[in-house]
């Protein structure tokens, strides 16, 4: 009975034939084929929610600026300064505030954004700068009805969301605020921005999908 046992052992020990090797592969091949978009996909929503949780993040933080010294920041260039034409999708460090002045973001994004004293929870994949109504000596100088409101903004002033003219109105035009996130999805070197303002505090893509036919990003 011992020896018949083990016979039988020994006759299942065999190896992997070739059509099996064949049809695992082929598996895993369909496998990947479906896990990575479905991933790829996950990691852009994600920076997706970091961009509109920044945007949401920044303007808190110039409201509460705002409580403290009636006015908002004078406009803030982008940061982090990666210049403008970062590398697709990469998560850069937002720099560091704290130490001996100056510190690595004055020197890196300005001081305004040391006064501002906003930072991320961890590295982003946008950069991020704010629109101001007001001016470096604190003066309320610019209407976003009026040329010039947004230098080097990216589609017209109502990208934002805001019909500033009617909704504001040019005559009796309250403090303001605007902030951006911008980054390049696909290496095209054409950058999907998203802003919010402190009028309706709603976050806006541009382009929009909906209306300018954009659909991946």
């Amino acid at each position: 009975m011992q020896r018949s046992f083990a016979g039988r052992g020994r006759k299942h020990r065999r190896g992997v034939t070739l059509v099996e090797l064949m049809v695992s592969v082929a598996i895993v091949g369909i496998l990947a084929a479906i896990a990575i978009p479905v991933f790829s996909h996950y990691v852009k929503e994600a920076d997706l929610n970091e961009a509109v949780a920044n945007l949401q993040g920044i303007l808190e933080a110039e409201q509460a600026y705002y409580a403290r010294f009636q006015q908002y920041t004078a406009p803030l260039g982008y940061c982090p300064n990666q210049g403008s034409d970062p590398p697709e999708r990469r998560t850069v460090l937002w720099p560091d505030s704290s130490g001996p002045s100056p510190t690595a973001i004055e020197t890196d994004c300005g001081a305004g954004w040391a006064q501002l004293g906003w930072r991320p929870d961890e590295g982003v994949a946008f950069q991020y700068r704010v629109f101001s109504a007001f001016d470096d000596t604190g003066a309320y100088v610019n209407q976003p009805d009026l040329p010039g409101s947004f230098p080097g903004l990216v589609g017209s002033h109502q990208t934002f969301g805001v019909d500033w003219t009617n909704e504001f109105g040019a005559a009796s035009m309250q403090p303001w605020c605007a902030v951006e996130a911008r980054a390049d999805y696909d290496g095209d070197n054409q950058f999907v921005y998203f802003r919010t303002n402190s009028y309706n505090q709603k976050a806006y893509r541009h382009p929009n999908p909906d209306v300018d036919g954009i659909t991946t990003y």
